[in-house]
């Protein structure tokens, strides 16, 4: 259990930081190196006594990182928010790191791939089929 000083006096904290992804007003949390397909993914990572939260591009989290800003919400809740958009080609993954003021630390890392709602074919091959004439129709399609 850890433990902190406030304002507030001696304040006993033994939950790590959530981190959620939020679809459709719905909370979920974000599973450790899972595949998020879609075009935008709205992060959400909220605490009691949350500290800090940083977003990184890849696993290295040594690396420098994006601070997410905090905002205190009614009840006391503190909260960072961020939508990601997806790479414009392919796959990108991040990792989030939260800290609460006692030292509890919460850490994912996810990817965002694109979505792909189409596939256009450069070249349309169509087998030769008579049905009945006595020879196969030219045809040509181009896209």
């Amino acid at each position: 259990m850890s433990t902190y000083i406030s304002s507030n006096g001696l304040v006993f904290d033994n939950k790590q930081p959530e981190i959620n992804k939020v679809e459709n007003g719905k909370e979920q949390g974000i599973v450790d190196e899972k595949e998020y397909i879609t075009e935008v993914l709205s992060l959400k990572v909220s605490d009691g006594n949350l500290n800090e939260t940083t977003l990184y591009e890849g696993t290295d989290v040594t690396a420098s990182g994006s601070a997410l800003s905090i905002v205190e919400e009614s009840e006391g809740l503190k909260t960072a928010e961020k939508k990601i958009a997806c790479p414009q080609k392919g796959s990108k993954t991040y990792t989030v790191v939260a800290r609460d003021s006692a030292g509890n630390n919460a850490e994912r890392e996810f990817t965002i791939t694109k979505p792909i709602y189409d596939i256009t074919a450069d070249t349309l091959k169509i087998a030769d089929a008579v049905y009945g004439y006595t020879s196969t129709p030219q045809t040509k399609i181009t896209f």
